[in-house]
């Protein structure tokens, strides 16, 4: 499982991913971005951060390096479907929609409000967007 799909290293910068790790991540960000959603409309936005610093800790080394053990839930679920792992597909796009995502949940992090920004009703647009767009990702991935 420390192979790439064309025979990568796990620490080399990878151009290739398998399908059904996008497929299966994408469903995987779809449950947390409505979790943080739920999260936030309940009244725990502390929780919700956590949420998202984990989500985007784990696509800033997707994006730099690709689906490594580095990168926590890319290796979570490429465990989980490592024997339908799927074809070999090009990883740019995915590491472009995935450093949109990061540009975007790190505006959350950085705000200078801390937690309450995860309280703001865009927030919950965002989070809902998002998970609109992994939904997408995860059903159709092209």
């Amino acid at each position: 499982m420390t192979i790439g799909p064309r025979g990568q290293r796990w620490f080399a910068f990878q151009l290739h991913v398998f399908g059904n790790v996008i497929r299966a991540l994408s469903f995987l960000h779809v449950v947390l971005f409505l979790l943080c959603w739920l999260v936030a409309e309940v009244g725990s936005p502390t929780a919700a951060f956590v949420i998202i610093v984990v989500i985007v800790a784990d696509l800033l080394v997707f994006v730099l390096t690709g689906p490594t053990p580095l990168a926590p839930l890319s290796t979570l679920v490429t465990c989980v479907v490592w024997r339908g792992r799927g074809n070999a597909a090009p990883s740019f796009p995915y590491k472009v929609i995935f450093a949109f995502y990061v540009f975007s949940l790190g505006g959350d992090l950085l705000c200078g409000k801390g937690t309450e920004c995860m309280a703001q009703a865009s927030f919950k647009i965002r989070m809902g967007t998002l998970a609109l767009n992994s939904s997408l990702l995860s059903v159709f991935r092209f």
